[in-house]
């Protein structure tokens, strides 16, 4: 018997209406005890879904990850805050998606959709989009021995060898190939998806392309190396397969667990970083539209931290703050912002955050302040600021300001694609979001 929790992000299960469950829904003798055992501890340490033990029962507390991951006869479902057309709609703006719908909906909106059938659903888009317009052909050099002479001789291999058949002659070509990377990724990505969802129709689908696709490519193995150098082939002309890898990245990422080892143990599920979208979605729109600004990604604040030469026994690289944007106008940083993926409006800033945004903010020479963004559903969360006063002269040194990031906002920015005053509307939200509603 399996047992299903539903629950939202940043919550604790059991609610009040809900059933403790013993810890032996745990294990079904699916997989051995220690693995289960092993998998729940990365989990927890890990910082994606903590799952304890009580005398009362098992308490599940889930995190800014959500998809769905099954523990012998226990199923966890983790449903983000925002869903629906807004989530599909910011999550293909955050990740270059095209907002594609070449099948026929009727089937696959009779079934229940998790957040990893989405993802799945987009990538079978992408992938029926790329395979429409026909698939990348690159010139491979290969030889043959040819009855009918084609390409250009081969003169290598006539002087190693010297003898032939009277009816072949070694040749070298250069064909048009479809059997490049790229293919190869993209193969390898829309069968893991076919293993991955539960979802008959999308599987029947995956398979149907992925027969097609081999006709002509070979498979090879999905890993994150493979997955890069499809990425690191990305041109000019070959940019339309950039939304695909991005969503095999997602994809193949949510479901893997890596060791401090560099091993991996592989979760029976998904889970999908909301920390990592939300970043995403926050980088595209301040490049976008923050208009006379320059926005640096993890750029590192250097020098304000550091070993001392003379007591660093084992010759340790000094810290580095490494905030998620850093904004710059002629040269100079003029504001510091850390993307969080929590509700900092309905619950307490988390002590590590403050700290950490203290030292973003104690690193600026002139306007020491520090701005943490997290998310909202709507204009009623405001900004909140915390003061960093000097206990000794009660000077104020510097400051924190928690300001929340309206999505829905957002997602009516980004879908209003014809509006004329679109590119306005943009700008003076993304002023807002760096510098509050009175620069907007």
């Amino acid at each position: 018997m399996t047992h299903f929790v539903q629950m939202a992000e940043w919550s604790v299960y059991p609610g009040p209406n809900d059933s403790a469950l013993p810890a032996s829904v745990l294990f079904d003798g699916s997989s051995p005890e220690t693995a289960t055992v092993e998998k729940i501890d990365i989990l927890s340490k890990r910082g994606l879904l903590q799952i304890e033990d009580f005398r009362n029962g098992l308490i599940i507390k889930s995190r800014s990850f959500v998809g769905k991951v099954r523990f012998g006869g226990l199923e966890i479902t983790v449903e983000p805050k925002i869903t629906g057309a807004p989530f599909m709609r910011l999550l293909r703006y955050a990740y270059s998606l095209r907002n594609l719908d070449l099948m026929d909906r009727a089937t696959f909106e009779t079934e229940s959709l998790c957040f990893q059938d989405l993802l799945i659903y987009q990538l079978l888009l992408e992938a029926t989009e790329l395979a429409n317009r026909g698939l990348r052909r690159e010139f491979v050099r290969k030889e043959h021995l040819l009855p009918t002479p084609r390409g250009r001789f081969d003169i290598n291999a006539i002087a190693r060898t010297g003898v032939f058949p009277t009816d072949r002659l070694p040749c070298i070509t250069h064909d048009r190939d479809v059997n490049v990377p790229l293919n190869r990724v993209l193969l390898a990505g829309l069968s893991h998806a076919a293993r991955s969802t539960d979802s008959l129709w999308l599987r029947g689908k995956l398979n149907w392309l992925s027969s097609i696709l081999r006709e002509g490519v070979t498979p090879l193995k999905l890993s994150t190396a493979t997955i890069t150098d499809a990425q690191r082939c990305l041109t000019r002309i070959t940019r339309v397969y950039e939304p695909a890898l991005n969503l095999i990245e997602l994809l193949y990422a949510g479901q893997g667990l890596s060791l401090d080892a560099g091993a991996s143990v592989y979760l029976s599920g998904f889970l999908f970083d909301m920390n990592r979208f939300f970043q995403s979605l926050l980088s595209r729109f301040l490049n976008e539209h923050l208009v006379g600004f320059e926005v640096c990604d993890e750029e590192s604040i250097r020098g304000m931290m550091r070993y001392d030469p003379a007591n660093n026994p084992l010759n340790r690289r000094s810290p580095t703050l490494r905030p998620d944007f850093a904004i710059r106008q002629g040269g100079s940083t003029v504001a510091i912002l850390d993307a969080k993926y929590r509700d900092l409006w309905r619950s307490d800033l988390p002590r590590e955050m403050l700290y950490q945004l203290a030292m973003y903010a104690l690193s600026q020479p002139t306007e020491r302040s520090a701005t943490i963004l997290y998310p909202a559903l709507g204009p009623s969360a405001t900004d909140a600021r915390i003061v960093i006063t000097d206990p000794i002269d009660s000077a104020t040194p510097a400051r924190v300001i928690v300001r929340p990031v309206d999505l829905l906002a957002i997602d009516r920015v980004i879908s209003q694609t014809m509006t004329p005053n679109r590119s306005a509307v943009a700008t003076m939200l993304a002023n807002s979001l760096v510098f509050g509603s009175a620069h907007a």
